[in-house]
């Protein structure tokens, strides 16, 4: 091997360490310092990380926004998915009852997912954080930057043909 493609070759091996490195770094602080929003959780500790990387010139530029791209997309697709998924619930239920029929995944779901884990409560939360939603006198209206957020969801809907009963008038 070459003096060259070894220097490749460790700068890739880098690129693992440092992901593995994000990986634990959230483990640990999912279990003692979690918070209530894991996308913004895991996009902020990113880019801190990223800060980090640059800040000691651990990487070049180029391998340490491969390492925040890799983070982010890490996080979003699985920490942040189970988190808000109807499959998972739906697998939990099948993982207890077996043979589950419609009308059962259904109430569990509603019971666990909806109910007892606050689902509305919990994103509603985020989008009042967000600056999406304002309460006013135990009510909720879309703020300017809800009302441009709508918008553009409203578009990329249309834009990538996903079913939109999620984001049609009701």
């Amino acid at each position: 091997m070459t003096k060259k493609n070894k220097n490749f070759f460790f700068q890739y091996i880098k690129i693992l360490f440092f992901f593995i490195g994000f990986i634990l770094i959230m483990v640990f602080k999912r279990h003692f310092f979690p918070s209530a929003i894991i996308f913004y959780e895991g996009f902020i500790s990113s880019l801190l990380y990223l800060i980090f990387i640059l800040s000691f010139k651990c990487l070049d530029l180029d391998k340490s926004l491969i390492v925040f791209l890799t983070c982010l997309l890490f996080w979003s697709l699985v920490p942040t998915i189970i988190d808000r998924s109807v499959s998972v619930t739906i697998l939990g239920k099948l993982n207890i009852n077996k043979y589950t029929s419609y009308e059962e995944l259904n109430n569990d779901f509603t019971k666990v997912f909806i109910n007892e884990n606050d689902a509305i409560g919990k994103r509603l939360n985020e989008q009042i954080i967000n600056g999406n939603v304002l309460k006013l006198n135990n009510k909720y209206i879309l703020s300017k930057k809800g009302l441009s957020t709508k918008k553009s969801l409203f578009f990329l809907t249309k834009l990538f043909n996903i079913n939109d009963s999620f984001s049609k008038k009701r």
